[in-house]
């Protein structure tokens, strides 16, 4: 990996589900990789929005209230607008995340320029279940793996 870290924005989307958002907010604040900005979109939460307690907790994270419930992709893109980042990592907000996990993710896209996207194994919660490892192919109609 190059000496430099490039930025890499982290944006989850929240609906009626704080405790998801909080506990994901406290993983994805013990990351190793240094240069982060975190993004949280509350999809207009009719209950569980992030409270000023929150986000007072959470200063560094960058909360966006949206006046209308866009769905996922919809809410992705209202954090995408505002996102600084090289890489961007869309996560539901019920991922805990490794604290290491990012740094060979962006070693992998910085090493291969080609590359559009890449996605990091996913466990189930007891830390050793593969639910997800990957694809070859990604349709370019929905964004998801080819089966």
């Amino acid at each position: 990996m190059t000496s430099s870290y490039p930025l890499v924005s982290l944006i989850t989307i929240n609906y009626i589900s704080l405790k998801d958002t909080i506990e994901f907010l406290e993983s994805a604040l013990n990351l190793t990789y240094p240069n982060l900005e975190i993004i949280v979109v509350d999809n207009n939460s009719p209950t569980g929005k992030p409270s000023d307690e929150t986000k007072s907790k959470f200063q560094s994270v960058i909360f966006i209230e949206s006046d209308k419930n866009l769905g996922f992709a919809g809410g992705n893109n209202l954090g995408l607008k505002i996102a600084k980042g090289e890489y961007f990592f869309l996560l539901n907000n019920d991922t805990l995340l490794f604290p290491d996990f990012l740094e060979p993710i962006v070693e992998f896209m910085q090493a291969h320029p080609d590359v559009g996207m890449a996605s990091p194994k996913v466990l189930y919660p007891d830390g050793k279940t593969v639910q997800f490892a990957g694809a070859i192919g990604i349709s370019p109609y929905t964004g998801r793996e080819n089966v």
